[in-house]
């Protein structure tokens, strides 16, 4: 890097009912005129998300598109004016994740049957189809196991998590299928 910031650090991304409340460390360099928010899905590309240069050291994504994990990244910018023009320079990064289950309800693509519901802690789950990947989540969001059984029966143990509600974000096949767990 020919012209180097120092980055922000310390970055956390909270899922306060599907909105993204970002926090973090400010930059150490005196210099810098703000922050540009990005985020990602786990397989997609990045994108700016604050449409004005940050400010302070929080920030609000409350345009969230669907229900996945999202990978947010913070970058100090700051004004640059050299011998080619003008441009905003940013730092390297600092990165933290957070699941979101906007739009999800209980949908039909996997047929699944998921018993005792509710349970005092463990749950069993039938498939017609084997199951790549479970994701359960509290309810607000906040990823609580994620494991992938690879079969068409499998426990879910809650029985260490506290009563409430949870989501069970369930993938096999490229499809998906949200379940409501109550934990008594």
């Amino acid at each position: 890097r020919m012209y180097y910031i120092i980055p922000p650090t310390n970055l956390t991304a909270t899922n306060v009912d599907n909105v993204a409340e970002l926090s973090w460390t400010a930059s150490t360099d005196a210099t810098i005129d703000g922050y540009n928010v990005y985020r990602r899905t786990t397989t997609g590309l990045w994108e700016k998300v604050n449409s004005s240069i940050v400010t302070g050291t929080t920030f609000s994504d409350a345009t969230i598109p669907t229900g996945e994990e999202y990978i947010f990244m913070v970058k100090a910018v700051k004004m640059k004016i050299n011998g080619s023009g003008s441009f905003y320079n940013e730092s390297l990064g600092t990165v933290d994740s957070d699941f979101f289950s906007v739009g999800l309800e209980e949908q039909t693509q996997i047929s699944v049957n998921l018993y005792p519901n509710p349970s005092t802690g463990m749950f069993t789950m039938d498939s017609d189809i084997a199951i790549d990947r479970i994701l359960v989540l509290d309810g607000q969001g906040r990823k609580m196991l994620d494991f992938a059984p690879k079969s068409t029966k499998s426990s879910i143990d809650l029985s260490g998590f506290d009563r409430g509600v949870y989501y069970a974000w369930i993938e096999a096949n490229g499809s998906r299928t949200v379940k409501k767990l109550i934990l008594q």
